[in-house]
């Protein structure tokens, strides 16, 4: 993906991110964090082994000719992906949609990594 279009890319994810902040307001989002305490990391625990118990079961699943073309780190990032697109919808047609995506992005990587 070519530089612009990545950092035109961001910034619009940053605009989006100011726009939600702004909406829900500074002080509401300050006292959810201060009611939460040091606890509010751990919120993301059980989600996180989630996706690292999958994207491990996704290795498994695609063989030895998968492991030396995609890391493990990029296969998080693809599972992650498909995963978000799935969360932003909110139809149950998206979820096919993101599993394309997963595929998608898995197919692409795997062509760049064996040329």
């Amino acid at each position: 993906m070519k530089l612009t279009l990545r950092l035109i890319i961001a910034g619009a994810g940053l605009v989006l991110f100011a726009w939600f902040v702004h909406r829900t307001g500074v002080n509401t989002i300050s006292r959810a964090f201060t009611t939460l305490g040091w606890s509010a990391p751990l919120i993301l625990l059980p989600y996180a082994l989630v996706y690292l118990l999958d994207t491990v079961g996704w290795r498994l699943c695609f063989g030895r000719t998968l492991s030396k073309a995609i890391s493990f780190g990029t296969l998080f990032r693809i599972r992650w992906a498909g995963e978000s697109l799935n969360n932003v919808s909110s139809i149950n047609a998206a979820s096919r949609l993101s599993r394309g995506h997963q595929a998608w992005l898995s197919e692409r990587q795997r062509k760049f990594w064996l040329k």
